[in-house]
């Protein structure tokens, strides 16, 4: 008897012991349930380039935010979820709202991110307006997605550009026209360079086409006409042929899809007689020497991320998306510095309430890898985008030179008249350049 209850004993014990130790451990089971996460929806054609890049960035940023612990929201630490959605928006609108509605419905995302071509986006915000969810694009152009907010705040006001505008992204390449214009005086002695327009057939070209002639005459420049190609084109010489035929000297572009891989290749080919300017977005891509075979030797673009020191974190990000993708970062790769801008958001307003979240982003004042970056006030004529100006976000100009892409503006001189451009020149900057053959097709021309 004695026996079996010293063994009982002993076992009442140890079940005594083991249910103390379940009882100091269970507090730590409780509170380790599943991790907090922000879910942040990215929207774009990802069978293209665009809509990988948009991704890509994104990718890094996130996981760069998520190293660090994440966002924090109240005191507790938020893991960003990305959520990838490819909304076919290059050839069909209704596949980009069908996607869109499908994130915020059936995905449930708190915001969304990415978004390219005007006209898919400019449908994709009723989606928006109607759920109430935020809505930073980093690909879509036209003017309009932000006029709606000057329109109707209350409805429209959760969309930010987050990024490419094409108002001041046309604006960069005027300054690249500027330039080539003032080369081909000097160079070649033609005081009043003729000029013609190829812009790609979307909505986002349309206010500019519609103002280039007086633009041209105010640069002392002649106007001789426009060609649209489409915006999935993959053959311009008509095009091409036709501007040669103008007598133009310079072709000032506007494209940001895929013709800029055969506007590049065939006016290289073809030696068309004209100097490029503005901007042929897909130039920008680190393949694009390889895509024309060295044709684009040259070719003009414009970069959010040029391999030169706009800020500390400028360089870092372009290796390392180099590093990892192989190719150079291009406008809707602006989804990087959006991801910090969201964060710093969430961080400031404490919530994920969409509302309260529109008054935090319109607080943005934040140091990215393309420069400082704040949004232009509720009274201003296109509300919610980046300002762009000397001191704050400038981009830059690149030209194809020697197989390399070189900045040629900020060149430390003022731009269209704006003085404030003056003294501001990147590290590592070049000087812009005229294909020599065509300073020897109108040299031999004046003979």
């Amino acid at each position: 008897m004695s026996s079996l209850w010293k063994k009982t004993d002993w076992w009442r014990n140890s079940l005594l012991l083991g249910l103390s130790i379940m009882l100091v451990s269970m507090p730590a089971f409780a509170g380790a349930g599943p991790e907090k996460t922000i879910k942040i929806g990215v929207i774009g054609p990802m069978k293209f380039i665009y809509g990988q890049q948009t991704w890509w960035a994104a990718e890094i940023a996130a996981e760069e935010i998520n190293k660090t612990g994440g966002i924090n929201l109240n005191g507790v630490k938020h893991k960003i979820e990305l959520v990838q959605a490819d909304d076919n928006s290059l050839q069909s609108v209704v596949d980009a709202v069908s996607t869109m509605e499908r994130l915020v419905t059936r995905d449930k995302v708190d915001l969304v991110v990415g978004g390219v071509r005007s006209e898919a986006v400019l449908a994709q915000q009723e989606v928006m307006a109607n759920n109430k969810v935020l809505y930073l694009s980093t690909g879509a152009g036209s003017p309009e997605t932000n006029e709606r907010i000057a329109k109707n705040y209350n409805r429209y006001k959760y969309f930010f550009r987050a990024g490419f505008s094409g108002l001041w992204t046309a604006h960069i390449g005027l300054i690249t026209l500027e330039i080539a214009g003032n080369k081909i005086r000097e160079e070649l002695g033609i005081q009043k360079p003729k000029v013609a327009v190829m812009a790609e057939k979307l909505i986002w070209c349309d206010p500019m086409v519609e103002v280039m002639p007086g633009v041209i005459a105010k640069l002392g420049m002649e106007y001789v006409g426009t060609w649209r190609p489409g915006g999935l084109a993959t053959d311009v010489r008509a095009e091409l042929e036709a501007i040669e035929s103008s007598g133009a000297q310079i072709m000032f572009q506007l494209i940001s899809g895929p013709t800029g891989i055969p506007t590049s290749q065939q006016w290289g080919e073809l030696k068309i007689p004209v100097v490029p300017a503005g901007i042929n977005v897909e130039a920008g891509r680190w393949i694009h020497w390889e895509m024309t075979k060295g044709a684009c030797e040259y070719q003009t673009f414009g970069s959010p991320y040029p391999l030169a020191e706009i800020t500390k974190k400028t360089i870092p990000f372009v290796n390392k998306f180099f590093k990892k993708y192989k190719d150079m970062p291009m406008w809707v790769a602006q989804s990087y510095d959006t991801l910090y801008i969201i964060k710093e958001a969430i961080e400031r307003a404490g919530t994920l309430n969409s509302d309260k979240l529109v008054t935090a982003l319109e607080k943005t004042d934040y140091i990215g890898a393309q420069g400082r970056i704040t949004f232009t006030p509720n009274n201003d004529k296109y509300p919610h985008e980046f300002q762009w100006r000397p001191d704050y976000l400038t981009w830059a100009a690149e030209q194809w030179q020697n197989g390399k892409p070189v900045v040629i503006w900020p060149n430390g001189k003022a731009a269209m008249g704006d003085k404030r451009f003056e003294g501001i020149k990147y590290k590592g900057s070049g000087e812009f350049k005229l294909p020599p053959w065509v300073v020897k097709y109108w040299k031999d021309k004046k003979k």
